[in-house]
């Protein structure tokens, strides 16, 4: 090989080795629609809200106003809500039915609205 060619090699291999990022996409997360019914709260409190004078709604809107964000509790999983926090909020502290897209611990919330009922709850 002479000098010519090797230096072609050399500049084909650089700019594909430089290229190839570009075409390797990084793996989105996965999105899931799922239907969840649980309690509304706010991450600092988690459901418990134990501050005194206030209830369960009161603590709610209280602590996301200090920057908390609500969450929906499923049983012991918790799930970061997002989506319209002026909708989310009519639901603080009560139980709430929300559709929306799961990625990970986060529900994007689509709907939200009071606690479905579930018939086959009666026959547990």
């Amino acid at each position: 090989m002479n000098e010519s060619n090797k230096f072609r090699l050399v500049l084909v291999v650089s700019v594909l080795a430089l290229c190839l990022p570009l075409t390797i996409r990084p793996a989105q997360s996965a999105t899931t629609d799922v239907t969840f019914t649980g309690v509304v709260s706010c991450s600092r409190c988690h459901g418990l809200h134990e501050r005194k004078g206030t209830n369960r709604l009161s603590c709610t809107t209280l602590c996301v106003s200090q920057d908390a964000h609500y969450v929906l509790i499923v049983g012991d999983k918790e799930y970061a809500l997002q989506g319209d926090r002026d909708e989310v909020q009519n639901f603080g502290g009560s139980e709430a039915t929300v559709k929306g897209h799961l990625t990970g611990d986060t529900l994007d919330v689509r709907n939200i609205g009071r606690k479905l009922h579930d018939p086959q709850a009666e026959d547990r």
